[in-house]
């Protein structure tokens, strides 16, 4: 209903304001500055065509006035955001903040350029001006969620998405997209109870939202809860069926930013598991495999060998502390040869190797830039 209202309002100030255009007025400035306002009309109308013709129509018009208008550059990159020319819309908004580092509208264009073209760290340089300045921009934390998505940034994305909660007069949806933030970035740190909670959350305010349905049938597909995973997918896949066949859907505004080609694990086809079954295999049940091998098969010539030992020294035990079974090494014969065998594998595979300053630095080196790129982004994210 709001969204309605909006677009009438829009429509009848881009009528009024080509109304006074087309008056005779010998002010340049309230004509550039009336084109400038149809122009933003156009763009709230989502006719990025038209305003683009507004507003290089204003820059041939009045070129003194373009050229120092921070405005009019924005503009511009807004209308080239809106018809998918990203690199003209960044090159359009980086004049705009040049002639004006205040204009955070220009800033949040920027920041969406820069996130087309997968430039998401500088994204976000753009993003944080914007939230320094802007406390309550949510559309500009929205879209820092999805850069540090792209970056893996989980953490950040649960504090941010915690902190955004605690804004007033969201509405439904957005707080269903920050909801779902916050279940995907429980489910990539492990917290899969949490995960599943803020997923309900998100679905509660907004039951249309997919990404939702998804993150809460992992999660609860991972606490084995297969009954409600079921009916989570089936929920997940009757909304995209529903969206490829063309009905209407409210999507969070989480996932608007995805327009890059669908995300693999939103393909219908391809759900999250394409098996009904699904083996986890812990690292210490890998260790256990060669330890019980060796205790079962190996571990048993212990007693063997000392069984031999007595036979040539003539006693049948090695004391008589345990009565009626002899001394310690009678009962613990096996199990000195199977310490060795653990001392062995623990110093072989499963101890820390010990490491230096030095021996870290000469490492770092060896390693390829992109390796060493990615080395210096992990121990940042610690």
């Amino acid at each position: 209903m709001a969204d309605r209202s909006l677009r009438t309002d829009s429509a009848k100030s881009e009528r009024l304001y080509k109304q006074i255009i087309d008056t005779p007025v010998h002010d340049n400035d309230v004509i550039f500055t009336l084109l400038l306002r149809q122009c933003t009309a156009n763009l709230n109308l989502k006719h990025f065509a038209k305003a683009k013709e507004i507003v290089d129509t204003a820059s041939r018009q009045f070129p003194r006035l373009a050229a120092s208008s921070s405005k009019l550059h924005c503009l511009r990159g807004g209308a080239c955001l809106g018809l998918e020319n990203y690199s003209q819309a960044f090159y359009e908004t980086e004049m705009a903040i040049q002639l004006a580092p205040e204009n955070y509208q220009a800033q949040f264009w920027h920041a969406t350029s820069l996130f087309y073209l997968n430039e998401f760290a500088k994204s976000l340089q753009s993003l944080e001006i914007v939230i320094r300045n802007v406390k309550k921009h949510i559309a500009s934390r929205m879209l820092a969620i999805e850069c540090k998505r792209k970056c893996g940034l989980w953490k950040d994305i649960i504090n941010d998405s915690l902190r955004m909660l605690n804004f007033q007069s969201l509405n439904g949806n957005i707080k269903s997209s920050i909801h779902c933030a916050l279940a995907e970035g429980f489910m990539h740190v492990g917290e899969l109870k949490k995960a599943e909670c803020a997923a309900s959350t998100a679905i509660a305010h907004n039951k249309s939202n997919r990404l939702a349905f998804q993150i809460r049938g992992e999660a609860r597909y991972n606490l084995n809860q297969f009954k409600s995973s079921c009916a989570d997918f089936h929920s997940f896949q009757t909304l995209s069926i529903e969206k490829r066949g063309g009905g209407k859907i409210n999507s969070a505004a989480f996932t608007k930013w995805r327009t890059g080609g669908k995300q693999q694990r939103d393909q219908i086809h391809h759900g999250i598991h394409d098996t009904h079954f699904k083996l986890v295999v812990l690292p210490i049940q890998l260790h256990a495999i060669p330890l019980s091998l060796f205790a079962s098969v190996v571990a048993p010539f212990g007693g063997f060998f000392a069984s031999g030992i007595k036979r040539a020294y003539g006693i049948k035990d090695f004391d008589s502390i345990i009565p009626g079974h002899g001394g310690v090494m009678d009962r613990m014969d096996c199990q000195f040869l199977r310490s060795l065998c653990t001392w062995v594998h623990y110093n072989a595979f499963i101890q820390m190797i010990g490491v230096s300053v030095p021996k870290l630095l000469f490492l770092f080196k060896a390693l390829p830039q992109s390796a060493q790129e990615e080395f210096l982004r992990k121990v940042k994210e610690i």
